[in-house]
């Protein structure tokens, strides 16, 4: 017995919800109460519900009455804001949408814009947190809940910041909910500390932000630190509600294993020193953006071939021709569609084969290699004459799709070599029966 004590001791607590869901796409209430609606000089005392809704978007609605003041009955419907405050803070601008009359009176309904943060965000403050929906299982290191220890944690660092994402304590129970119903739920709490100092509000989205762009890549498809909240001496500061774009579930493929998160730190720290050059940054969040789309099936495979050709032409511009300077000037622009591929997987030390797991595409190569049957495909795509839509015809939808692979592929190798990656993927086009293989990048 004392030898688990003291086993238990050595395992840290895990990150605690501040926000939970039980279902997919809940409503979650932020507040229940009395506030002010203010308009230049006029104050209205009001008395309602302000509650985050997923879908159809991401909103933050108010229902309310107004206890004292002028009503809003007769006042025109437009995009003109009104400020809502609690208990003299302000909370977010108010567009009012909508008014049901009825015997008890009139209701109103309008939704939060702008920056909706509770409580006064200029004060620094000891750590973050904050809860994210929708991200993959990951077997991480040891937590415990009380006397419960599970595999659950992944702790992201740098010279600057830690960051430590628990996963929650019924993961299983809740991911198959999604599984089943789609939407969002919270599946991970996350807590953000700096090794020195405090933290204040800007270099905290600043971070969170870069944290969007990391985790949705890892994953997939996107997600994003939500209902972030500011702690200070164990007392809860501020709470912020505005967040990135999170992908309703969807069963996607993501090339991060997930028994394995060694490579997962490192990682993060040089996707942190890309973020130093806002022009790099750019050009990497871009790559992603195009690889999320292709990755989920927007346009099904053929709109997703062409993004994944998108996503490559940028990569070769940034890597080859402006980073690296292979090739410079005008020669770039003369250079086929399928060199280009060939010359960015000539940089990241890849093969222009394609793998021996990918036979409908194989079939229809008659001998080209990878840039040059997934550029042929993307051109019969785009190019809408006679003959290329035949040609397009005669593709099956299996080769059709193992294109997509291939190329999605090819961008996961080229950004994992841009951020210097150390550690395993999951290989998307080398399956045997239903084993997928992890490789050593």
């Amino acid at each position: 017995m004392e030898i688990i004590e003291k086993l238990l001791k050595e395992v840290p607590e895990g990150n605690i919800p501040m926000t939970t869901t039980n279902s997919p796409s809940e409503t979650i209430t932020i507040y229940n109460g009395q506030f002010i609606l203010k308009e230049k000089d006029l104050q209205r005392l009001c008395e309602g519900s302000i509650t985050f809704n997923w879908l159809p978007t991401f909103q933050t609605r108010v229902h309310f009455k107004i206890l004292e003041g002028k009503s809003l009955i007769n006042e025109q419907m437009n995009n003109e804001q009104r400020d809502v405050l609690i208990d003299s803070s302000l909370l977010g601008k108010l567009i009012l949408l909508n008014s049901i009359n009825s015997d008890s009176g009139t209701t109103y309904m309008g939704i939060l814009t702008g920056e909706i943060t509770w409580g006064d965000r200029k004060i620094q403050v000891d750590k973050i947190i904050f809860e994210i929906p929708n991200l993959k299982e990951f077997i991480g290191e040891g937590i415990k809940t009380g006397t419960n220890v599970r595999k659950g944690r992944i702790t992201l660092e740098n010279d600057k910041y830690i960051i430590t994402l628990d996963k929650i304590f019924d993961f299983n129970t809740q991911y198959r909910k999604l599984e089943s119903y789609g939407g969002y739920i919270f599946l991970y709490s996350g807590m953000l500390t700096k090794k020195k100092g405090s933290l204040n509000f800007d270099e905290a989205k600043t971070t969170l932000e870069c944290l969007h762009w990391f985790l949705s890549f890892v994953n997939g498809s996107r997600t994003s630190a939500m209902f972030i909240k500011g702690v200070a001496n164990e007392q809860l500061i501020w709470q912020n509600y505005n967040s990135r774009h999170v992908d309703q579930f969807k069963t996607v493929w993501s090339w991060s294993p997930k028994f394995r998160i060694d490579g997962l730190k490192d990682l993060w720290s040089n996707f942190l020193l890309i973020n130093k050059d806002p022009d790099d940054f750019d050009c990497l969040t871009t790559s992603i953006h195009w690889y999320i789309e292709a990755n989920k099936g927007s346009g099904y495979a053929e709109g997703s071939i062409m993004m994944i050709q998108n996503a490559l032409e940028l990569l070769f511009n940034w890597q080859v021709v402006e980073k690296n300077k292979i090739i410079k000037g005008s020669d770039s622009r003369n250079i086929t569609a399928s060199n280009k591929i060939r010359l960015l997987l000539f940089l990241i030390k890849q093969t222009h084969e394609i793998p021996d797991g990918l036979e409908f595409l194989k079939q229809i190569a008659d001998g080209k290699d990878g840039p040059e049957i997934i550029v042929e495909i993307r051109n019969a795509i785009v190019h809408g004459n006679e003959d290329k839509r035949k040609k397009l015809k005669d593709i099956s939808g299996e080769a059709l799709y193992q294109s997509m692979q291939l190329g999605l592929l090819y961008i996961e190798l080229t950004l994992l070599y841009i951020m210097n990656y150390k550690g395993e993927y999951t290989n998307r086009c080398v399956t045997h029966a239903s084993v997928i293989q992890t490789e050593k990048f």
